[in-house]
């Protein structure tokens, strides 16, 4: 079961996408669709393993696991065994950056990386106190926003945040030499691939919206040439042809994140 929660905080309200929260019950395949979002997901009683565009959820009791995906270039499956928990925190595109500490180097080519890397003992500490198992679904999405409030404070320090449109206008006054390379190291996506995934992601979102009725005029006003150019880039990102994938169950259907049968 999929639940949204809402971002309570004031202070993080500019840096979250969304919250939530998943139970699954049973083995599910789906795909997670490209995406312009930065994840740290939560597992509990769970472990992740990552191949080539594969995660696997297997079941593991006992065990709390934290992550942080970089955003997908590409669908990928997602394979969940038995009954997993879930809490996944997604940041706005070159938000996650106010999280940490400038000189901490993430590598784009990673797509899974260990939270302890970049935030050590405080994320030990966060991990020790989710592990409660008294403790409610909304009392450990609280611990998490404390862990990020306490973070974007710290960074404060050290550089004053900037919510993802001042970064992104900041990013357009750079030199074009290196534009390309900023970008690249705040979205963890080059430019051209960032704009493909969101004119993707806007097409099949409207195309939903409007049952199809208007496909042609949606290619147009996201900036397609014609139907065989969204084609081409519908297979290219999601590895099924446009026909295929619109006639999927989409997940949620208002922000296009997970497609299934």
């Amino acid at each position: 079961m999929l639940i949204y929660h809402p971002v309570k905080s004031k202070i993080l309200t500019p840096y979250i996408h969304k919250i939530y929260s998943i139970n699954n019950h049973s083995t599910t395949t789906y795909k997670c669709l490209p995406s312009v979002y930065p994840l740290l997901t939560f597992l509990f009683d769970s472990e992740l393993k990552y191949y080539s565009n594969k995660f696997e959820v297997l079941k593991r009791e006992n065990r709390i696991e934290g992550h942080l995906i970089l955003p997908l270039k590409e669908a990928t499956e997602v394979i969940t065994e038995g009954y997993t928990r879930e809490i996944s925190i997604v940041f706005q595109p070159f938000a996650i950056s106010n999280f940490y500490s400038p000189k901490t180097n993430i590598h784009q080519a990673d797509q899974l990386i260990n939270p302890l890397i970049i935030w050590r003992d405080k994320f030990n500490q966060l991990k020790q106190s989710l592990s409660d198992s008294t403790s409610s679904l909304e009392k450990k999405i609280d611990q998490i926003s404390s862990f990020l409030e306490n973070l974007l404070l710290e960074n404060k320090t050290q550089t004053e945040p900037k919510s993802p449109e001042e970064i992104y206008q900041s990013l357009k006054k750079s030199p074009p030499r290196s534009y390309h390379r900023k970008f690249s190291e705040l979205a963890f996506v080059s430019p051209k691939q960032f704009e493909k995934i969101v004119r993707f992601r806007n097409t099949i979102h409207q195309a939903k919206s409007n049952d199809f009725e208007i496909l042609t005029q949606i290619l147009y006003d996201q900036g397609y040439y014609d139907q065989s150019h969204f084609n081409r880039d519908c297979k290219f990102i999601s590895k099924i042809t446009p026909k295929k994938l619109l006639k999927k169950q989409v997940v949620p259907k208002h922000d296009v994140l997970w497609c299934k049968d």
